[in-house]
């Protein structure tokens, strides 16, 4: 945990996954609060690993952008992600609302802090 910028920021990180599902979830993510960008990733074929290592996404959205009604043409996911949300367990809440909107979001693990809390999904569609 630690990882968000202030109170009003989130932490999203994907991992098992390609480019492509990678940039479906951001899409979304990117859509319901605008002025947000996923973290570069590697360049390459787009699979889940790099030269055996694992490939971690990452974004910080700022949950004070948010723009309801944006995730009703979420795009079908190649495969399935496991995602880690990390920040105020409101703003944890609004972006796990999201993405349950977009995807199927199963809850596989929380972690609650004292500033901050973490969920774990896996998304699949």
């Amino acid at each position: 945990m630690g990882t968000s910028e202030d109170e009003n920021s989130v932490s999203i990180h994907l991992t098992d996954c390609g480019r492509d599902t990678a940039h479906a979830v951001f899409d979304v993510l990117t859509a319901a609060y605008p002025g947000s960008a996923p973290g570069t990733g590697p360049e390459g074929n787009g699979g889940g690993t790099r030269a055996g290592h694992p490939v971690v996404w990452s974004m910080v959205v700022a949950t004070e952008a948010y723009r309801p009604g944006v995730t009703e043409e979420a795009p079908a996911l190649d495969e399935p992600v496991n995602v880690t949300v990390t920040g105020s367990s409101d703003g944890v809440a609004r972006v796990g609302e999201v993405l349950e909107a977009a995807f199927r979001a199963d809850e596989v693990g929380r972690v609650p802090g004292e500033h901050e809390f973490e969920v774990r999904l896996r998304l699949s569609r």
